[in-house]
């Protein structure tokens, strides 16, 4: 295969990225430290193996240092008793609370859903393991210790959690696909999507990104990429030919959203609808009422409340609204 070395199945293979350079300054001058979280004896096993697999991956190395996060360890959706699967994550709560952060511009998502529309086919690739692709410099890793029940480790690749990650990694991606602008290609963190209007097309395109991205080291994960598809689920919205509309899953949870009892409930139910409000024609008005109720000292759910929020709901049953580019 010519693009073999573009995909990776395992940490093993894993890219890395120099393009950018991720650094960490603090603004508080004595280190941080946690007492680690206990691990389950049923999974303890489990989690010194993952943490040898991390280790000969070259994503952690042992160490010790004064500054220590928490180490969390994540079941998989494919965990099950008799084949654990987990992921580790840091609690960096404390340490984001004192670190600079790094401001980079994120593409913004209805701008890229909206030149997606219209297209008739879809390639969308995952990059694997995304940060993990993105060297820490050695000066910083001691930022990144976190403990163990049984030793205490530091990331030499850029962790997920940490404030700025999600800065460099555009940065990086963005570097990456540089020689790949256009209209028909986009990337939204770990997420590039390629669309087209005939097969050849879109084959054109997936070999260009494919190219970069094995020059630049960096890898997808393929049992997380599709190819050639007439319609996509991306970033919450459903994408195709057609144009535009929320996606299956979030539509059903608006749909199904029960009453709010509190100003919490109605501030989650407003966030979900108010992600498509550039598909609901008149959306301020329709949520008006609703919103000054979330702000409210007092939340009183009034006959007026329930009529705009079973509206709203009817909005998304009904699927009335579509964008399409022109």
């Amino acid at each position: 295969m010519k693009f073999k070395p573009a995909f990776s199945k395992c940490i093993k293979t894993l890219g890395h990225c120099d393009l950018v350079t991720p650094t960490i300054s603090t603004i508080y001058p004595h280190p941080i430290s946690s007492t680690p979280y206990p691990i389950p004896q049923s999974l303890q096993t489990h989690a010194q193996n993952y943490l040898e697999e991390l280790i000969a991956a070259d994503i952690i190395e042992e160490n010790t240092a004064e500054w220590a996060s928490l180490m969390v360890l994540v079941k998989k959706k494919n965990h099950t008793n008799d084949n654990p699967s987990l992921r580790l994550a840091l609690n960096l709560r404390l340490l984001n609370n004192v670190i600079d952060g790094c401001s980079y511009p994120l593409p913004k998502i209805q701008d890229i859903t909206t030149k997606l529309a219209g297209f008739k086919l879809f390639t969308v690739l995952d990059l694997n393991s995304a940060y993990w692709q993105i060297h820490l410099p050695k000066e910083y890793r001691k930022f990144l210790t976190f403990t163990t029940p049984w030793k205490t480790f530091q990331f030499k690749r850029l962790p997920f959690g940490i404030k700025h990650a999600a800065a460099y990694f555009q940065s990086m991606m963005d570097k990456v696909l540089s020689k790949c602008v256009c209209n028909c290609i986009h990337c939204y963190q770990d997420g590039i999507i390629i669309a087209a209007n005939s097969i050849q097309e879109l084959n054109a395109k997936l070999n260009d990104v494919l190219s970069t991205l094995q020059e630049n080291n960096s890898t997808l994960a393929p049992d997380k990429c599709s190819f050639a598809t007439q319609e996509i689920q991306y970033l919450g919205f459903t994408i195709s030919s057609q144009g535009i509309t929320p996606g299956i899953n979030n539509t059903d949870k608006i749909c199904k959203f029960s009453t709010p009892k509190n100003q919490k409930q109605l501030k989650r139910f407003l966030g979900m609808c108010g992600y498509y409000r550039h598909l609901i024609p008149d959306y301020a008005t329709k949520v008006h009422i609703l919103n000054i109720l979330s702000n409210s000292r007092t939340f009183t759910w009034t006959s007026e409340h329930k009529e705009k929020f079973e509206e709203l709901q009817r909005t998304f049953f009904s699927k009335p609204f579509i964008i399409q580019t022109d």
